[in-house]
């Protein structure tokens, strides 16, 4: 509705929309531009293109009846630095998105939108040449277009390759059958998208094959919105078996796709797997009716995972909302619930209000339009009034009388007050722990009288390298770097992360830091820690050993006897291992900033056999590290050189010299790799952790 106030109020405002956007730029010189829902037309952004140039943040152009003309325009006056341009709901066609998709490729636009554009598969073709090797696009939504099954051909051919974008709309583009192929194929072979949106695509159940076989090969896709591609019984089938077999996906959305009962079935038994990793799951507008509620329920008393649950509009009458409220009771995670629209009476729902007012996770609630009287809503405001945490209780088209729902609102609107006020003050500690974290990591300046010197840091690095490891190469970077940085005083606190693929040495390494009394956490424990804090997303190494000290005081005792030492107990040095991609793409938004240091394990054992495989992970690991941490500094750590020369025994006479090559080469490629990412020569350098020649090299140059 309020879309529809804006367009109608301002259909004959686009010359004084456009008047008012070159004031703006004139007396203010605004970093972005934003025109919505006026009709400014090929003259309106005639007028404005002397100024675009000078605006780098974002342009915002939707729905302003853009076409060719404009586009033309467009593309001769943004800059190239422009991070944002978003030209939804104009009439750009194929011709026009020609003329902008040369422009883009030599931008560093970090995210586009050209959804509801009219574009074929004639202009996915000039689309894909921009997605196939562009260095900064993140977000791309390209949704409600024509592309069809070939458009989505030529955009699956060049998402395969890209490995930057994160976030892709592609929904509403009748892709069917064959384009849900394509599409699947793309997936598979991505590595770097996090987010897909497929809704409304007429891949039906044929269809549904192809995207389980994505959902089962893909390992870091964490939000699939699937909805309205009437996929029916046997598509529910097919895309629960693979869920089975997922870990990565978080939340998922099927609405609209006639599901029915044994859908449901189905999909029960995929969220009973015991390591599901789904948190949000939409099942709207799905007809399960009660004996779908049955199933689902059944999933629900289970599952350990699931946060957020959307069961509108499936006509579970009294019967299913019975098998979902004692479902509800014994389930222990469930924070969202969403059943309007599912046909209860009054009495039906007793024992739902029930189980609701004894829960105490419960933030939203959805009732409405389910035949719901004042007795009903009586018990709600009760339920309100007493819980400060529900934020959002739907309750609109029910039979409960004005002046109780106001009340009602009331109530939840002083929640919501209190909850935001909560978030804005915990977001101001957070920021004050941000300044000061940053500046830790500029100076790291302990006191000098700090008992642990670097000489005793040397020695811990001895203790801590196991053989088979590069002696002095791990622990010396974290410590000399780090103490070198900060003007020869000693560390006091160092975080490290582990990140690589199987049997790349990082695990090894990671058990044996365990038994020297180093503080080592794997990623799923860290994750449990960092639920239990409702309100606060981050918490510092610091504080976490702290809380835990407790646990850890017995064995460092023993071992501080054993070693007849004080060093391990007065350095605090962590170690966190990520258990593969999938845990860092969920976890990465938590604490991934908190690190001084991230080492990245390659296993170089097959490089003679396999060097574009080594050289292609390698580029895909850094892109994902550099795209989320920011402030510490990634180490490249090359490991099984020991085996790449047993592989290889003719190499053995030479071993030093094929180690510095490999290095050089390494060097070189992700030069190349990322010379157009925006680091600098020196910094990509000392990203490189070389072979133990090396190191003593390097040694005998800082004598």
């Amino acid at each position: 509705s309020i879309s529809l106030a804006m367009r109608t109020s301002a259909i004959q405002s686009g010359p004084d929309a456009v008047k008012e956007a070159i004031e703006k730029q004139k007396n203010e010189k605004k970093s972005d531009l934003k025109i919505i829902y006026r009709e400014i037309g090929n003259k309106g952004i005639e007028d404005l293109g002397p100024y675009l140039s000078n605006i780098e943040s974002k342009i915002t152009l939707s729905f302003t009846q853009i076409s060719l003309e404009g586009s033309k325009i467009l593309s001769e006056t943004i800059s190239s630095n422009l991070k944002e341009l978003d030209l939804s709901g104009n009439e750009i066609k194929d011709d026009g998105v020609e003329v902008l998709s040369k422009k883009l490729q030599e931008t560093n636009i970090h995210k586009l939108s050209l959804a509801r554009n009219a574009i074929s598969s004639k202009g996915a073709e000039y689309l894909a040449k921009t997605i196939h090797g562009h260095q900064y696009l993140t977000t791309l939504d390209l949704g409600s277009n024509n592309f069809g099954p070939n458009g989505a051909k030529k955009l699956s051919d060049a998402i395969k390759e890209n490995k930057i974008i994160t976030t892709l709309i592609l929904g509403d583009n009748n892709f069917g059958v064959e384009g849900a192929e394509y599409i699947s194929q793309a997936l598979q072979n991505n590595k770097t998208i996090t987010s897909i949106n497929l809704i409304k695509n007429d891949f039906g159940h044929m269809g549904a094959k192809f995207i389980a076989d994505a959902i089962k090969n893909n390992s870091t896709i964490r939000s699939i919105y699937l909805g309205k591609n009437s996929f029916t019984e046997d598509g529910a089938k097919k895309i629960s078996e693979a869920l089975k077999e997922n870990q990565s996906i978080t939340s998922i959305f099927l609405a609209w796709n006639g599901f029915g009962s044994k859908g449901a079935n189905h999909l029960s038994k995929a969220l009973q797997i015991k390591n599901s990793s789904i948190t949000t799951i939409d099942l709207t507008y799905n007809n399960f009716r009660a004996e779908g509620a049955k199933c689902l329920a059944e999933a629900l008393e289970h599952n350990k995972s699931i946060r957020s649950i959307d069961l509108r509009y499936n006509l579970f009458g009294d019967e299913g909302l019975k098998h979902l409220s004692v479902a509800f009771d014994k389930n222990t995670t469930i924070q969202r619930i969403y059943l309007g629209s599912n046909n209860f009476s009054p009495k039906g729902t007793e024992d739902f209000l029930k189980v609701i007012s004894n829960k105490k996770l419960i933030e939203e609630v959805d009732v409405g339009k389910n035949n719901l009287t004042d007795k009903e809503g009586q018990k709600i405001l009760e339920i309100v009034k007493n819980s400060s945490k529900i934020v959002k209780f739907v309750i609109a088209g029910n039979k409960i009388s004005k002046n109780l729902e106001d009340e009602i609102r009331s109530y939840v609107r002083q929640n919501k007050e209190k909850y935001d006020n909560e978030i804005q003050k915990q977001q101001l500690i957070e920021d004050d722990k941000e300044v000061i974290l940053k500046k830790e990591k500029d100076d790291i300046i302990q006191s000098s009288t700090s008992p642990i010197n670097t000489s005793s840091l040397i020695e811990l690095d001895e203790q801590c390298i196991p053989p088979g490891y590069y002696k002095d190469s791990l622990l010396r970077n974290i410590y000399l770097k780090e103490i070198k940085r900060s003007g020869s005083q000693p560390l006091e606190h160092v975080s490290v992360v582990l990140f690589g693929e199987n049997n790349s040495g990082k695990t090894g390494l990671f058990e044996h830091l365990q038994k020297q009394n180093i503080n080592t956490t794997t990623t799923e424990q860290k994750c449990i820690h960092f639920r239990s804090k409702l309100v606060q997303r981050f918490v510092t190494d610091a504080n976490y050993f702290s809380e835990n000290s407790n646990n850890n005081q017995q064995q460092e005792s023993k071992t501080k006897q054993e070693s007849g030492t004080n060093t391990l107990d007065k350095l605090k040095l962590s170690v966190w291992d990520f258990i593969g991609v999938a845990t860092f793409v969920e976890s990465q938004v938590m604490f991934i900033g908190e690190f001084n240091l991230v080492l990245y394990f390659c296993d170089i054992s097959n490089y003679f056999e396999s060097k574009e495989k080594v050289e292609n992970e390698i580029s895909n690991w850094l892109r994902k590290l550099w795209n989320q941490v920011y402030q510490s500094k990634i180490v490249v750590l090359l490991t099984h050189f020991d085996k790449l020369i047993s592989n290889n025994n003719n190499l053995n006479s030479n071993s030093n010299n094929i180690e510095d090559d490999i290095v050089k080469n390494i060097k070189t490629f992700i030069e190349n790799e990322f010379k157009n990412y925006g680091l600098k020569r020196e910094t990509i350098i000392d990203m490189i952790e070389q072979s133990p020649k090396y190191i003593e090299q390097e040694k005998e140059k800082e004598k």
